[in-house]
C-alpha cells in the first residue's frame, strides 16, 4: 500500500462521511421509534362501557317498537 493521492484520500473521506451519515440517521430513527414506544395507549374502558349501555338503550327501543308493531296490527287494540 503506497502512498495515496488526492483523489483516494477524498474517496475514504467521503466514504467516512457517508458511513456518518448513514449512523445519525439509524441514531434519529431508533430515537423515534422509542418515543412511539414509550407512549402509552388510552383508557378504552369508559368508552366500551358508554357503547355497552347505547346497546342496551338500542335493545329496549327495538323491543318497544315491536310491541308498538304487535299493538297497531291487533284489531281488538283498535
Amino acid at each position: 500500500m503506497g502512498d495515496l493521492g488526492v483523489k483516494e484520500w477524498l474517496g475514504i473521506i467521503g466514504l467516512l462521511l457517508t458511513l456518518g451519515g448513514l449512523a445519525v440517521q439509524q441514531g434519529t430513527i431508533l430515537e423515534k421509534v422509542a418515543k412511539l414506544e414509550s407512549r402509552s395507549m388510552p383508557d378504552l374502558k369508559p368508552l366500551n362501557d358508554k357503547l355497552n349501555s347505547v346497546d342496551k338503550r338500542v335493545e329496549l327501543i327495538e323491543l318497544k317498537v315491536e310491541r308498538l308493531d304487535l299493538k297497531s296490527s291487533n284489531p281488538l287494540f283498535k
